[in-house]
């Protein structure tokens, strides 16, 4: 008898823990996070025209993650600066969660890279970020601090 109450504890433990682990498989599907990538405009004495698709490469591979799509706004001509306002527009369009948009700057060998990150439902700037360095090469280090942020946000 004692067998049996045993064993019915048992699988009645097994079958509370495997309902609980099921319950939880949506939620962690829920927290999936969407960015939406727009192209950095470069300010640059000398045309490079390598560094923007480089740019936009890199931050799209450190930012893709197993649940996170990352979309590139080809279309985004880049004449105009982005508002938050423009950027909650542009995410609400493409059904995104995070706008992340910005700049390099480049002026003799000083190099400036700025970003936001919008959060599209709060419709405001979650991240601001701006980096300075002193050669172009730190542009590969302002990518990765960036990226940690903007992880760090999300």
């Amino acid at each position: 008898m004692k067998k049996q109450i045993l064993i019915s504890i048992l699988f009645l433990g097994l079958l509370i823990t495997s309902s609980a682990l099921v319950a939880t498989a949506p939620a962690s599907a829920q927290t999936r996070s969407d960015i939406l990538l727009i192209p950095f405009n470069i300010h640059a004495q000398e045309v490079q025209p390598f560094l923007k698709p480089a740019i936009t490469d890199m931050l799209y591979t450190r930012l893709s993650a197993e649940n996170r799509t990352v979309l590139v706004d080809k279309a985004y001509a880049g004449a105009d600066p982005i508002s938050t306002e423009t950027a909650t527009a542009m995410g609400q369009r493409q059904d995104v969660d995070y706008v992340l948009f910005g700049s390099i700057t480049m002026l003799g060998s000083m190099i400036s890279t700025d970003a936001q990150l919008v959060g599209v439902a709060q419709e405001k700037s979650l991240l601001v970020f701006n980096e300075v360095g002193q050669d172009q090469g730190d542009i590969i280090t302002h990518m990765e601090h960036l990226t940690n942020r903007i992880n760090e946000t999300v």
